[in-house]
């Protein structure tokens, strides 16, 4: 690296030499400035933002609770059981904040809607099984019509909106961002066929002025009886705090299989210990991270605005030529070269002329630095674990290499499989048992106790690596470790009408039939 030299004269008449720095001093000189100056403004932006989320969580306007946020979570803790420890006014606030975070983060919703959107897909297989093939077709006219988006299925909303797999598909987003809900089976609705509705956490709940008989208990909202629940109090509309009165709503008898055609309150609740009547949202262990992450954005996004405001700075080059200018402009001007401010940052919106021996340039907006991608990764690691998500499914952001994304992606999925049957099981057997029951009671399906039977095939999903994929099924295949019928299932295929396709293919094209093959090699997915 070549130094400049500088001489100047000072009035004295005395003469010196000195050495300026270097450009890539300068630069990096300058560079830590920045640095430091982008560190204190991102600090107190996020200041700002903590202040912001505070006075959010403390607010009366907001939330039922004038107390901070450590105090409400310290004054809780008494032990016992799960009702006890999710009192109504905390499982309140935690419902509000789960659903404000969803209403304002992106993340936070896009989680919600995957989950849900993978769990139900486009709905699952239904098919009667009764043994009797004329009435197979009549319960799956009545329930599923013709191409099974007509029939009951289609109607079943008492709001008219919603066809079923629309409505059990809000359902499930409803349970995570709520922690649980419920859905009342009404039978006069829909003329006598049976409607249904989604019932939200805040309508049930315990209300004031009520005396219950003994042997009976009520744990937010749910009446018990003898560690069964019988019935549940429901507000008429969504009360605007956690507090309802008799006068307010009245108390429904949960559904009972064996009296599908009364309908009543079939509850979706899956709480965290098996003294607790209900749970909180989801997600709720994740709220502050979800929190900390739209604050750590925003502040990001300040941070990066202030400093493009200021992003353009002039540099004097070629001192040689500055000070010729500068003599042009005052004949007596005499000055020795100087070692620093050798770069001027403008005000924001300033049209700067660049003099001679000035040159323009940008500073880096690379905020803040580069350790926030650790940073992001760990609070989106986070994130997932409540749902069990792994990072790439929660913000279909794939970075890893593809054997990591595909055994991340495998886990996740394999949660997803086990929530399907958990709503098979709780929501979707329970609702077509009630629809069954009430086209019974309306002549539609004639009585036969046969008529429920339906077997559900739950929606798979495509190979990741179709080719791969494939001959790892013919492997298992030929080794006798898997059917067919298994593997068309796991990629969501109905393997009865795939056989009945498959025979009609080889009766139409009987010279196409595919030739046996065996694969020594297999790549087990590394990367491409």
């Amino acid at each position: 690296m070549i130094e400049a030299t500088a001489t100047a004269v000072f009035g004295d008449g005395t003469s010196y030499s000195t050495q300026r720095p270097s450009r890539k001093a300068l630069a990096d000189r300058e560079h830590t400035r920045a640095r430091g100056q982008r560190q204190n403004e991102f600090a107190a932006a996020k200041n700002g933002l903590d202040s912001i989320r505070a006075s959010f969580y403390s607010s009366t306007g907001r939330l039922p609770n004038t107390r901070s946020d450590a105090t409400r979570r310290s004054r809780n803790l008494i032990g016992g059981s799960g009702n006890r420890h999710l009192c109504a006014l905390d499982l309140w606030i935690e419902r509000e904040i789960s659903r404000t975070l969803r209403d304002q983060s992106s993340v936070f919703d896009g989680m919600v809607c995957t989950w849900a959107a993978e769990v139900i897909q486009t709905g699952f297989m239904s098919k009667p099984e009764t043994g009797d093939d004329a009435l197979n077709a009549e319960v799956k006219e009545a329930l599923f019509g013709w191409d099974g988006d007509e029939g009951w299925c289609g109607e079943c909303d008492s709001r008219g909106d919603l066809h079923f797999w629309e409505l059990m598909t809000l359902a499930e987003e409803t349970e995570v961002t709520d922690g649980d809900h419920a859905f009342y089976l009404d039978p006069q609705g829909n003329n006598d066929r049976g409607s249904v509705s989604i019932i939200e956490g805040d309508r049930i709940l315990t209300p004031f002025g009520i005396t219950l008989k003994p042997g009976f208990s009520i744990h937010n909202g749910i009446v018990m009886k003898d560690g069964y629940a019988v019935s549940a109090f429901v507000a008429d509309e969504a009360p605007e705090w956690a507090l309802a009165t008799t006068q307010n709503g009245r108390f429904y008898p949960i559904f009972r299989p064996w009296r599908a055609a009364e309908g009543g309150l079939l509850l979706s609740i899956s709480p965290k210990r098996y003294s607790s009547t209900r749970r909180q949202p989801w997600l709720s262990t994740a709220v502050r991270a979800h929190d900390e992450i739209d604050d750590v954005f925003t502040a990001v996004r300040v941070l990066l605005r202030n400093a493009a405001c200021r992003a353009t700075y002039t540099k004097i080059a070629n001192w040689e030529h500055y000070k010729e200018w500068l003599q042009l402009v005052d004949p007596a001007y005499a000055a020795p070269a100087p070692t620093d401010a050798l770069t001027h940052s403008p005000e924001p919106g300033d049209h700067v002329n660049l003099n001679p021996g000035e040159e323009g340039g940008v500073y880096a907006c690379d905020a803040p630095g580069n350790n926030f991608d650790p940073f992001m990764q760990l609070q989106l690691n986070m994130l997932g674990l409540p749902l069990g998500m792994c990072i790439e499914e929660a913000c279909r952001i794939f970075q890893k290499s593809f054997s990591a994304s595909r055994q991340a992606i495998g886990g996740t999925r394999r949660r997803y499989s086990r929530r399907m049957r958990t709503v098979k099981r709780r929501k979707v057997s329970p609702i077509l048992k009630f629809a069954t029951a009430r086209l019974q009671e309306v002549g539609v399906i004639r009585r036969d106790p046969r008529a429920s039977r339906i077997r559900h095939t739950f929606p798979g999903w495509e190979y990741m690596e179709p080719l791969k994929d494939a001959q790892a099924s013919e492997i298992l295949i030929n080794s006798n470790m898997a059917s067919r019928e298994t593997l068309r299932t796991e990629v969501g295929l109905d393997s009865e009408a795939e056989e009945t396709k498959i025979a009609r293919e080889r009766a139409l094209y009987p010279d196409q039939t595919p030739t046996p093959r065996t694969v020594n090699n297999i790549d087990a997915g590394g990367n491409p």
